[in-house]
């Protein structure tokens, strides 16, 4: 058969000029006979399935084969014939037209069924039997270049910069029936973020990931005979700012009678660096006490309390496929009269379920500070009460309504009892189905929504917190980055010792400086930090004074506007009177609290003897 078809291929060269084949190195260093002629050529005529479909057909017929099963539409492909088996380019190109014309006079139910015929669970069979094939990344073209911990790959990279992977096949059975080459084969590639991208004869790519945290990523390869590899995967570890905070620093003083004097700067106290860090999570929760005011009577602030929750953790377009999927909301408020409001759960693309709608009459949540008389619209008039936890679920048991649910007497007022969240005893059945949310997205924001209705009441809402279930987590993995040095940069930085960063300030003014962190990535965050310069006060007390025994001296004046004063004599005031000799100094601290002293000495003189006059 194999002869049939070299005959085939000969007779047909014979009308058509050949072309020399281009011989491809082996991969394989055991294998020698790995002539190939191989070519890129233009199939964009071929839009249709069953067009390219017929055209591998034909060519596979003469012995040649694609690097692709091109079943999608693609510009260009390579095209190759091992051994003695040379490419016609006229062949091709009347193949090309060929196929191009059955695509458009074939009937489409005859089309159907050709493909149909030509379909396997895994896509395209093989032209022949597969050759063993491991794919690897390439370290050495990877950027940054990975690291093995136990059994996983880690790409470390810093926010905002773009990886490249990079990946390499081994080819064993190289040239036992067909050839394997990298820049021969197509590249799936599956980052974690729901972006996918398929390259033809690059076995590399770029990849910009917009948020910090993990992802976990897989590569596959399909060789030329349609076979694939091993499906390659990695973990993607993004740096984050570490940066929480920034307090600006107390003004540096400035003594122009001390130039090159050294300053130093604690760089923990400039700002709160945390190490950067990431956890899968399906739990988020909202924590801060907010004001629920009294609805109608507080039209500027509005009927209703919202506040978000975000989710990052799951699958990209993962969704809410059972009310079982959501565990729980839970809420921890206070309000004096139940039937005033409303809650609603609202999922990130809009869906809704109501928790609990204005009923429950008179009832109370949490132990409520009761109306006090005066604004209800400001919560400085109306301090919050003593929360409780108030739990919806439609997967652990429920028994009735918040509405209907146990109450007890506290002060005189009918009181919901607290759900258990340890026990998860209590939970309440939400007013309408969570059936409502089947079809959210699990990532993005979920909100709370509640409303004050009527008037005379209002509330306290302490947190909330949105209970996913785990096991719709895509994986269960983690990470920290630890932050390695901090650092000063700006006008008069020389140096820096432990975390103390050195500065010479050369002049007063504001003046901005760049604060640095570098973590374990290797990765900088910065922030800009204004240092004002603040000359010292001028503390001079002028030169030595004289004057007699039983003279005053003043010592001082009133050359620095609200500073402070302190004199050996511990007195405070700007002068003080001083009446016998001796060293006096005066130091002054200005509003910023830069401090600098000066010393007078004060002498008092003895009047000179008396003079004997003899009268004559």
């Amino acid at each position: 058969m194999k002869t049939i078809r070299y005959l085939l291929l000969y007779i047909i060269g014979l009308s058509l000029t050949a072309v020399k084949a281009q011989d491809l190195p082996p991969t394989n260093p055991s294998v020698t006979d790995q002539s190939v002629d191989s070519r890129l050529i233009d199939i964009s005529p071929l839009t249709g399935r069953y067009s390219r479909e017929l055209f591998l057909e034909k060519i596979g017929a003469l012995g040649i084969y694609t690097t692709s099963s091109v079943a999608e539409p693609i510009k260009e492909i390579v095209i190759l014939a091992k051994h003695e088996v040379n490419i016609n380019q006229h062949v091709v190109n009347q193949f090309i037209e060929e196929c191009k014309l059955a695509e458009e006079t074939t009937p489409d139910s005859e089309k159907e069924a050709y493909l149909n015929n030509r379909q396997t669970p895994n896509g395209r069979e093989p032209k022949m039997p597969c050759q063993s094939v491991k794919l690897y990344f390439d370290t050495a073209n990877c950027i940054p270049q990975p690291e093995t911990v136990g059994s996983y790959t880690y790409f470390n990279l810093c926010q905002d910069d773009t990886i490249h992977f990079a990946v390499e096949g081994v080819y064993n059975q190289n040239g036992t029936n067909y050839t394997q080459q990298d820049t021969l084969h197509k590249y799936s590639w599956v980052f974690g973020d729901g972006a996918n991208v398929i390259t033809h004869f690059e076995p590399f790519s770029d990849k910009f990931y917009g948020e910090a945290k993990g992802y976990e990523m897989v590569v596959t390869m399909t060789d030329t005979n349609n076979c694939p590899s091993n499906p390659l995967s990695a973990r993607v570890r993004i740096a984050g700012n570490p940066i929480q905070s920034i307090t600006r620093p107390d003004p540096i003083c400035f003594d122009a009678t001390k130039p090159g004097d050294t300053i130093q700067i604690n760089l923990t106290t400039l700002a709160a660096v945390v190490p950067f860090q990431y956890a899968l999570v399906s739990s988020q929760r909202y924590d801060s006490i907010t004001f629920i005011p009294d609805g109608p009577n507080c039209p500027q602030l509005g009927l209703c309390y919202n506040t978000p929750v975000t989710f990052t953790s799951f699958t990209p377009g993962q969704t809410l496929t059972s009310p079982s999927d959501l565990l729980s909301v839970c809420v921890t408020m206070e309000h004096t009269y139940l039937s005033d409001i409303n809650i609603t759960i609202i999922c990130p693309n809009g869906q809704q379920a109501v928790l609990h709608q204005n009923s429950g009459g008179g009832s109370w949540l949490g132990e409520a500070i009761d109306d006090s008389g005066g604004n209800v619209c400001d919560p400085k008039q109306n301090p919050p009460g003593t929360p409780y936890n108030y739990c919806w679920t439609e997967y652990y048991p429920t028994s009735t309504t918040l509405a209907n649910g146990p109450s007890h007497n506290w002060n005189g007022a009918n009181v919901k009892d607290s759900s258990n969240r340890i026990n998860h005893t209590n939970y309440f059945s939400p007013q309408s189905s969570l059936t409502s949310l089947i079809g959210c997205p699990l990532n993005g924001e979920w909100n709370i929504q509640v409303c004050d209705i009527v008037g005379v009441d209002n509330g306290y809402i302490f947190s909330w917190e949105l209970n996913l279930d785990p096991a719709l987590l895509p994986q269960n993995w983690q990470y920290s980055v630890s932050n390695d040095t901090t650092y000063l940069e700006g006008p008069g930085v020389v140096g820096q010792n432990k975390s103390n960063a050195l500065v010479v300030p050369t002049a007063p003014g504001l003046f901005e400086y760049t604060y640095k962190v570098q973590d374990e990535y290797g990765c900088t965050f910065d922030t800009t930090i204004s240092i004002e310069v603040i000359a010292v006060p001028d503390p001079s007390l002028g030169p030595d004074t004289h004057a007699c025994q039983g003279e005053t001296i003043t010592l001082g004046n009133t050359n620095c506007t609200n500073c402070i004063y302190t004199w050996s004599t511990n007195d405070k005031t700007p002068t003080i009177d001083v009446h016998t000799t001796g060293a006096y100094w005066r130091e002054v601290t200005s509003p910023e609290n830069c401090t600098a002293s000066d010393t007078i000495q004060a002498i008092f003189h003895a009047p000179p003897p008396p003079i004997l006059i003899k009268h004559l």
